[in-house]
């Protein structure tokens, strides 16, 4: 009995590295994938491990699968699909407590509900995303949600509100020395400007 007990343990162990090499492995050929932009192939490797993940409770990997998913939906159009990876990103980012994921599913959220025209929506995940951004402080991280705020005032018509985002944009990237988030930055503030009846003081 303690001998079969014995080989039972054995077994169980073999098993769960077996499938922790074969999840690692997925990850990795995955990642490749991604790398080369061969969506197709890394969609599919990332949905086979993102089963097991889940079924392993290993939240923070499911997250990463589901934010690359839903990039490369995304790129291949398929904007329905894009918004459904990132809601379920979001949701495995909250379980895993991973700040850093949940914020970049909540920006491919706003983006995705954005084309598909429920501008409200994407604005409050943009608005969620940009609190996480500023409490980490990247700028890498800052300046992307800071757009895309901007641009969801701007088209529910809060062009007012959208020149303040758009404003302390040019600030970040003027203290940041981005020229090239600078100079697009007063590209669309000069547009504010004129919609608002007000002169570019750029």
């Amino acid at each position: 009995m303690r001998l079969w007990w014995a080989a039972s343990l054995l077994f169980a162990a073999l098993y769960c590295l077996t499938a922790q090499d074969s999840l690692a492995d997925l990850e990795t050929r995955a990642g490749q994938a991604f790398d080369k932009r061969d969506c197709t192939t890394a969609a599919s490797l990332y949905s086979t491990a993102l089963a097991s993940a889940r079924a392993g409770g290993k939240w923070p990997q499911a997250a990463l699968y589901l934010r690359r998913i839903g990039i490369c939906s995304y790129r291949a159009g398929q904007i329905d699909e894009a918004y459904r990876a990132y809601r379920a990103g979001v949701d495995a980012a909250e379980k895993a407590q991973d700040q850093e994921m949940l914020r970049e599913n909540l920006h491919g959220l706003a983006v995705a509900l954005r084309h598909l025209g429920r501008q409200t929506e994407a604005l409050a995940a943009a608005e969620r995303a940009l609190e996480l951004a500023r409490a980490c402080g990247h700028p890498q991280h800052i300046v992307p949600e800071l757009s895309e705020v901007a641009i969801l005032y701007s088209d529910l018509g809060q062009l007012a509100r959208s020149q303040q985002v758009n404003e302390q944009l040019l600030e970040f990237s003027r203290l940041h020395h981005d020229k090239g988030g600078e100079l697009a930055t007063l590209e669309n503030l000069g547009m504010l400007y004129g919609f608002l009846g007000q002169p570019d003081t750029g």
